[in-house]
């Protein structure tokens, strides 16, 4: 009897316990379209994600190729500079010389113009010495 009593408990327990593990239908088919709502999020969030990482490595590619263009645009302004400071530096020297030269130039205009003035003072005098000469000269005949 005593084994009776304990089989009924146990079917008694058992009947409770899998009474409390049954799902309803709907309780099933709410959880399954859950589950498939979830799955369905992930898929698009997959993407996005795997969209935003594409966008990111071709937003990196374009900063390294904005980077190096930098770099490069850096070492023509440096480049330049250094032109443009050679060119001042030839400026500079080309208008010292020109300085020089016009110095030059106006010291040998005078100098040239006194020579002028001389040698035109020398023939005068020598154009007058001659017509003194030719009025002195006695003719031969």
């Amino acid at each position: 009897m005593e084994r009776k009593v304990a089989l009924a408990v146990l079917v008694a327990v058992l009947a409770a316990g899998l009474s409390a593990c049954s799902v309803t239908q709907s309780t099933y088919q709410k959880k399954v379209n859950e589950a498939d709502t979830l799955a369905n999020q992930i898929g698009a969030l997959q993407k996005r994600c795997d969209a935003l990482s594409a966008e990111n490595a071709a937003l990196k590619r374009r900063s390294e190729q904005l980077a190096a263009d930098l770099s490069e645009m850096t070492l023509q302004r440096d480049k330049l500079a250094t032109d443009v400071a050679y060119v001042t530096g030839q400026q500079d020297k080309l208008a010292e010389d020109r300085e020089e030269m016009e110095k030059d130039f106006k010291e040998r205009s005078d100098a040239m113009s006194q020579t002028i003035s001389d040698l035109r003072k020398r023939v005068s005098d020598l154009e007058t010495e001659n017509r003194r000469i030719e009025m002195n000269r006695v003719p031969r005949e």
